[in-house]
């Protein structure tokens, strides 16, 4: 708040709130500074919005007819120069990473019913930047609750929200928020569709479930069917390979480097085994795993294996089923 010579105060608000033009900057402003060629603020960069010179973000109310109550500035270290905040003493910086504006007893701002209250409004002939964190308390369903606001995302803990205003120059905090993918948050201020990689895949990641799907980056347990419990499903719609002399096999990743992992589901009790052949047909592996029903992520090892194409055959009872694979 900045007081004037009759009798009125003249309080911050939004320079588009502003509606009486510019009583500090401009060439004819009587803000103190009339003499000052082209007046005082005259800064027109376009990261401001509104220029000082149309609009200052000053109003004035007239005084003692308005009350307002004011932050404390509390815990600033010794040594630190905290004459900026108070003096007319012409200092060149200030810099604190401890100290905070402290009020207890709650603000309000010109329009009470905005919920807008002036934290800081600075003048400077240099550059200024700043990082400020806001905790703010308020009521919802009569219990206090506090919202908490940072100006850098780097490390978001609990309910802290990023606000890229809360920093000058700033820049906006963008990321994906489309849920439709793995890294998406609620907390981007806005879009980057570049950061939106991995699609989520909802499926059964239950390995004892029928319809285990190893592919599945998202575990949606109400999809997962087991005998005699299958969410209300037909378990024969869900996973007719565990029904009759019917088999299925899945080998990932594709291509692989060291390592081919391996899942077989059978209706039956079956001798299952797999034999791997290169290019030119001769056999470089081979294994037998027994009389099976299922078998679930069994690791093959290629680390032996140049690179090339390779046919993977599995052999379950007396059918067999043929799958192609590169080893990288």
């Amino acid at each position: 708040v900045s007081r004037t010579n009759d009798g009125k105060a003249n309080f911050g608000i939004l320079k588009s709130q502003d509606s009486n033009g510019s009583f500090i900057g401009g060439a004819n402003n009587d803000g103190g500074s009339a003499s000052i060629p082209g007046g005082l603020l005259t800064n027109t960069v376009a990261a401001l919005g509104i220029p000082l010179t149309i609009a200052d973000g000053m109003i004035p109310v007239t005084l003692p007819t308005y009350t307002w109550n004011s932050f404390f500035i509390k815990s600033f270290p010794s040594g630190i120069d905290s004459t900026i905040f108070g003096s007319k003493v012409l200092k060149s910086e200030f810099l604190s990473y401890t100290a905070f504006l402290e009020n207890l007893q709650g603000v309000s701002g010109v329009n009470e019913d905005s919920n807008q209250v002036l934290i800081a409004q600075l003048t400077t002939k240099g550059e200024l930047t700043f990082e400020l964190n806001l905790e703010i308390e308020q009521m919802e369903d009569g219990l206090p609750v506090i919202f908490k606001y940072v100006a850098n995302g780097d490390t978001l803990v609990g309910n802290e929200k990023v606000n890229s205003y809360l920093k000058y120059p700033y820049e906006l905090i963008c990321g994906c928020k489309d849920f439709a993918f793995l890294e998406y948050n609620a907390k981007f201020e806005c879009s980057d569709v570049s950061k939106c990689i991995n699609r989520v895949v909802y499926g059964c990641k239950d390995s004892l479930a029928c319809n285990f799907d190893p592919a599945a980056n998202f575990s949606a347990p109400f999809l997962c069917c087991y005998p005699g419990r299958c969410g209300g499903r037909n378990i024969s719609d869900v996973c007719p390979e565990v029904m009759g002399n019917t088999f299925v096999c899945d080998i990932r990743p594709n291509p692989a480097e060291n390592a081919l992992f391996l899942n077989v589901t059978s209706g039956i009790e079956k001798e299952i085994g797999y034999a791997i052949y290169n290019y030119s047909g001769t056999e470089v592996l081979s294994k037998t795993l027994g009389a099976r029903q299922r078998v679930i992520g069994e690791e093959i090892d290629l680390s032996g294996l140049p690179s090339g194409i390779y046919l993977f055959r599995l052999r379950a009872g007396s059918e067999f089923l043929n799958k192609q694979f590169i080893k990288e």
